[in-house]
């Protein structure tokens, strides 16, 4: 399945969510007030007997008896409902700031690109690399330090805000293949909108646990006091009331696991095949399985995982009732592994066991040998297909990741330096926006001197003073390398700094692709870290009822990619032709930016499988003529970024 179909199964996996959802909530409800009759059943059957009457405990639960208590029972429902709801909904609100608040709460320590540890530069080396190959910002990286089992997960609302977490274990274990296939797996579930789904879920869990947490600490509050007390009735309704709670949740985490495991088996096996799509190695992913395997802790985390155990790359707790095939959230790592290597038997596990030792020095090998040849140049010429570049989103090839890596060392260490550095970042992007005309770029220089102050002014002199200027493939690393180094700045500071950006560009009273590119990324980026909980991926919308919006996106397009009208012409009515409309005039007047800006704010209301028909539609007006501006390509690339469709590096 392509990224749009995967959008697309994400999206009704959200449907279903819901109603597993509300379907647990109705259960833990009716339960609650089963548990409130019991109780109210067997105080009235105790005052029965003490008067002498013979009404039995079953004829409690007639019509009679619950009409008589019905205003009891709605109480306790509304009660329940607006506990569960409240505790869902605050859980998803501590979690608004994405998946780097996840991995913190989970005690992860974010790392940079120059941290001094050579396992943890090599992650985020590796980390770097998929990010910019897939066209996504690089995404934050934690290290769980206290958790020696090797396991990795991601998480994050929009790929703006997404956070990549291993563990210190898997760091340890794993060579840069088996490495680079867990990223890759975990990359796969950022693009295809798992952690969006995932993250939510935590909040869904939490909502339906809250009700064994209550329990658990009733029956602690009456262990301390039962000493202290000689009401042996209050201890014992105490009591009562505490186990029930906790049968009661964990009847709810019943089917919280049952709604997990529906969500999240088959996502892990796509992403396993992601994985070796991304990377052309499966036998990185499934080494890494297989260590997990060998592991003595497996993937077991120390802290509990109960709430994230259906983003992680593997179990995240030891066996035990849950572990059954119908509540597991993970497939069984056997048969993981046989799907790389289907004749892989469970008896050839201490076998790898034993070899591993020679195995990771094999492997050590290996891995030397890939980075020597990342270092050479690809001759492999790579036309602009339409069915590659489809096959490409969401899943970038090797190729795409040593065509990352080597733009990554093609730029001057100064300047890489700096825009790793979140005090340099903000500075690295008006860089790559300076114009190459002198008067302009002065004039600039001026507005960056008013608008941020002398320090900014400075640290502009120096970055100069090392570059003379950025090849036009270096800019959009380098902007992507950046951004997650801004992110924790305040968004006041943000919008400050695209407004500055946005006066930058006006100077010359036009906008070209690429200032319009950089401006439109950097834009929906701040947007969605503001409010990634908010962000808009995909709406309901089809594209035939944004035909108006489509035409001018793909007038834009065409007058961009073309030397006169009458071409511009022909190749709009190309893309129209593979929407099955009729031939159209061209919608475009001078302020193109400022039309492009209305029509792509409606057409991320798309749905997922709607936007790969525009995806297909643009394609064909850019290969129309049989070549590809450099116009054309840096306005697919805005575009793709406002509608949240990662484009990958083209070789």
């Amino acid at each position: 399945m392509d990224f749009f179909g995967h959008q697309e199964q994400a999206r009704r996996k959200s449907f279903w969510l819901i109603l597993g959802v509300l379907a647990a909530a109705i259960v833990v409800i009716l339960a609650i007030n089963i548990l409130l009759l019991i109780f109210l059943g067997w105080q009235q059957v105790g005052t029965s007997i003490a008067y002498g009457t013979s009404q039995g405990f079953f004829d409690l639960f007639k019509p009679a008896f619950l009409q008589y208590h019905s205003n009891t029972l709605l109480a306790s429902s509304a009660v329940t409902a607006g506990l569960m709801g409240v505790s869902s909904a605050g859980k998803i609100m501590s979690l608004r700031d994405g998946g780097g608040q996840v991995a913190r709460q989970l005690g992860g320590d974010l790392i940079s690109a120059g941290h001094p540890d050579p396992l943890r530069r090599r992650l985020y080396n590796v980390v770097e690399e998929i990010s910019v190959a897939s066209g996504v910002p690089v995404p934050e990286v934690y290290v769980l330090e206290e958790e020696s089992g090797i396991n990795a997960f991601a998480a994050g609302y929009t790929q703006s805000d997404a956070a990549v977490a291993v563990t210190r274990g898997a760091l340890e274990a794993f060579d840069r293949d088996e490495l680079q296939g867990v990223i890759a797996h975990e990359f796969s579930h950022i693009l295809n909108g798992d952690t969006r789904i995932n993250i939510r879920l935590m909040g869904v869990i939490f909502g339906i646990l809250v009700l064994s947490i209550i329990g658990r600490k009733l029956l602690m509050s009456n262990r301390r006091a039962r000493y202290r007390s000689s009401n042996n009735k209050g201890m014992s309704v105490v009591i009562f009331a505490g186990l029930g709670l906790i049968i009661i949740g964990y009847s709810g985490l019943f089917f919280a696991r049952w709604l997990k495991a529906s969500i999240s088996r088959q996502r892990e096996y796509l992403a396993d095949a992601s994985a070796v799509q991304f990377t052309r190695n499966p036998d990185g992913i499934s080494s890494a399985l297989k260590k997990i395997a060998v592991h003595s802790n497996q993937s077991f985390l120390k802290t509990d995982s109960e709430e994230v155990s259906h983003m992680l790359f593997g179990d995240g707790e030891r066996p035990n009732f849950f572990s059954s095939k119908m509540f597991a959230t993970h497939p069984p790592l056997l048969e993981r592994i046989q799907r790389f290597e289907p004749r892989f038997k469970e008896v050839h596990m201490r076998e790898f066991a034993r070899k591993l030792q020679k195995k990771e020095q094999h492997t050590e090998a290996k891995r030397a040998e890939a980075e020597q040849k990342q270092d050479k140049k690809t001759d492999r010429k790579q036309g602009f297909d339409i069915n590659n570049i489809l096959q490409d989103i969401g899943h970038p090839s090797l190729e795409q990741i040593l065509i990352a890596g080597a733009l990554s060392d093609s730029l001057p260490s100064a300047i890489e330096q700096a825009a790793h550095s979140q005090e340099w970042a903000p500075e690295v992007v008006l860089l790559a926006i300076l114009s190459s005309t002198a008067s302009i770029r002065d004039r600039q220089l001026e507005i960056i001197s008013k608008d941020l102050g002398q320090w900014s002014d400075q640290k502009m002199d120096h970055l100069l003073a090392n570059v003379e200027s950025l090849g036009v493939e270096q800019r959009l690393p380098l902007l992507e390398i950046a951004f997650p180094q801004m992110k924790h700045r305040p968004v006041a500071e943000l919008e400050k700094l695209l407004d500055t950006i946005r006066r930058m560009i006006s100077l010359d009273s036009r906008i070209d692709t690429f200032e319009y590119l950089l401006f439109k990324q950097l834009e929906v980026q701040i947007i969605d870290q503001s409010r990634p909980d908010k962000a808009l991926i995909h709406g309901n919308r089809s594209i035939a009822r944004k035909q108006q919006e489509a035409k001018t996106l793909m007038s834009v397009l065409a007058i961009h990619g073309s030397e006169n009208v009458s071409e511009a012409k022909k190749s709009l009515n190309k893309g129209i032709e593979s929407l099955g409309w009729k031939p159209s005039e061209l919608l475009i007047a001078n302020d193109w930016s400022e039309q492009l800006d209305k029509a792509l704010l409606e057409l991320n209301k798309l749905r997922a499988g709607e936007k790969k028909k525009l995806v297909i539609a643009l394609a064909n007006i850019i290969m129309s003529d049989g070549k590809v501006a450099i116009q054309e390509h840096e306005l697919l690339r805005a575009i793709c970024a406002s509608l949240h469709i990662p484009l990958p590096v083209l070789a």
